[in-house]
């Protein structure tokens, strides 16, 4: 036990720490004020820490080190209790974002190679992307293996030939830039693969379809008719409905 009286300062400040974590508590009960949550938490974490410190004759440091603990468990407990109120909103938009996918020609996946779970962190992808319904009718698909320049020479090697062996994967290194023009000759390969020549009739003002056509075809004539335009553009069949889609 301590004879030493807490000084009136202290109590102040610990009171002090004692409103932010409040605040910090309140702050992480949602995705929009976490961060600010996080702010509180560190403010009143110093403050208590400071506090202490300059008044350790009240304390041991094993009595000290044991309060700290036991607040942090009880801060985690605490935190297990608290609904993140506005996840389903975040969860939502962010599907709404995956989504979006299903309207790509070609979807990327690229992979950090050199993680040690790699491979379950592409199994998680998946799993998404089939819960999208996007496992077997979606758009076609390539792997980028980055990160190939973290990779011992004799596993670089290795994994470049899987990837051959594959067709739709590619080792490449963002930072050296290794691979990169084999990933885009891969991407150009499967954006014409299927693809075939179609007369197309659009009207003169229609420029959203005509803008589309540029964007997600390869335009290869274009022929004033009076109000109407004709185009001949290469398509796949995939892109030919969502094309037509367009007018519905």
């Amino acid at each position: 036990m301590h004879d030493a009286a807490i000084p009136a300062w202290a109590l102040f400040a610990y009171l002090v720490a004692g409103v932010f974590f409040i605040l910090a508590l309140r702050g992480l009960s949602s995705p929009e004020t976490s961060r600010a949550g996080n702010r509180f938490g560190m403010v009143g974490m110093a403050i208590a820490v400071t506090a202490t410190l300059l008044t350790h004759d009240i304390a041991s440091l094993p009595e000290i080190i044991g309060a700290v603990a036991i607040g942090g468990i009880a801060g985690w407990l605490v935190a297990q209790r608290i609904a993140m109120t506005a996840m389903p909103q975040l969860v939502a938009a962010f599907r709404a974002t995956l989504e979006e996918v299903a309207q790509a020609d070609v979807i990327i996946h690229v992979r950090d190679i050199a993680h040690p779970d790699s491979e379950a962190q592409r199994r998680d992808v998946e799993g998404v992307l089939a819960e999208l319904g996007l496992d077997v009718d979606g758009p076609a698909r390539i792997e980028a293996w980055n990160k190939a320049d973290l990779l011992e020479p004799d596993q670089r090697a290795a994994l470049a030939e899987v990837a051959r062996q594959r067709g739709d994967a590619v080792l490449i290194s963002a930072v050296s830039g290794e691979g990169m023009d084999a990933l885009f000759a891969l991407l150009g390969d499967v954006l014409r693969r299927g693809a075939r020549v179609h007369e197309l009739l659009l009207d003169a003002g229609d420029g959203a379809r005509m803008a589309w056509l540029y964007a997600h075809g390869q335009v290869l004539a274009r022929r004033e008719a009076g109000e109407q335009v004709q185009v001949t553009a290469r398509l796949s069949d995939v892109a030919l409905a969502r094309f037509r889609a367009l007018a519905r």
